[in-house]
């Protein structure tokens, strides 16, 4: 690692998300403030509206509009896996890192984190790359699939456009079957 690189920098340019819920030892409402506190372009006086809205979008609102000043650790699993994915891309970064962001969570969970990571990518724009094994969720949310090959570093597939993805994964089915 080069020691001039201004992690904290990098860090504002770049949102994660991982298989396991990572919410901060704090409030609903702080872990929201925080990354909109470290991105440092959005003004304070509009933190309410964008929490109330983007928990809004994230199908949080209603469950947790009364709780915003309770800690985040007291959700459960998939509303905390949310109130991640809304605090990594409230800070409008250039990327968002996904490892397997609905790995852990039941399918009513899981179905509602992808809707949330495809409406919040509309309203950010931002590029998104995520792991994951499931190819149902690789169709839906992507633009563009790598396949992986065995061989570490390896690219096996590449394919883009919806159509595309579709018959790739169509035409994977069919040869394992």
């Amino acid at each position: 690692l080069d020691p001039k690189l201004d992690v904290t920098a990098l860090r504002r340019r770049v949102g994660m998300v991982f298989a396991r819920p990572v919410v901060l030892p704090m409030s609903i409402r702080a872990n929201l403030t925080y990354g909109m506190e470290l991105a440092g372009n959005v003004q304070s006086d509009s933190y309410e509206m964008i929490i109330e809205r983007s928990l809004t979008q994230a199908a949080l609102w209603e469950e947790v509009c009364d709780r915003l000043d309770e800690p985040a650790v007291a959700l459960s699993g998939g509303q905390q896996q949310r109130v991640a994915m809304v605090r990594a891309l409230i800070m409008n970064p250039e990327i968002v890192l996904a490892d397997e962001p609905t790995g852990n969570l039941d399918r009513k969970n899981a179905e509602q984190a992808i809707e949330l990571i495809i409406n919040l990518n509309k309203d950010y724009r931002t590029s998104l790359v995520i792991v994951t094994h499931d190819v149902s969720e690789a169709v839906r949310m992507a633009d563009r699939v790598l396949v992986l090959d065995a061989n570490p570093g390896k690219v096996a597939q590449y394919r883009g456009g919806k159509e595309g993805l579709i018959g790739f994964f169509v035409g994977q089915v069919m040869r394992e079957t």
